[in-house]
């Protein structure tokens, strides 16, 4: 399968997943970790290990790429006046 057909295929439900991740966090927008998710797939593609996997293991691997990048995004230092 050609990569745009995944695209389309997936940019829905990447879309979706953006917006549910983004409503806990202000420092971050919704299409960057749209954006950060449309990379990963593009290069697990390009590797290959989406060959024969069903489409919620992608699903699932792309909510996973947007939780680690909004985790190593975060601030983890705490300011003390």
């Amino acid at each position: 399968m050609k990569f745009e057909a995944i695209y389309k295929k997936f940019s829905v439900s990447i879309t979706r997943l953006a917006k549910k991740s983004r409503c806990r966090y202000n420092f971050i927008d919704e299409e960057d970790i749209a954006q950060e998710m449309f990379i990963h797939l593009w290069q697990e593609y390009r590797s290959g290990k989406f060959q024969d996997k069903t489409d919620s293991y992608i699903i699932q691997s792309l909510w996973f790429c947007s939780r680690n990048y909004l985790r190593k995004k975060r601030d983890k230092v705490a300011v003390v006046s």
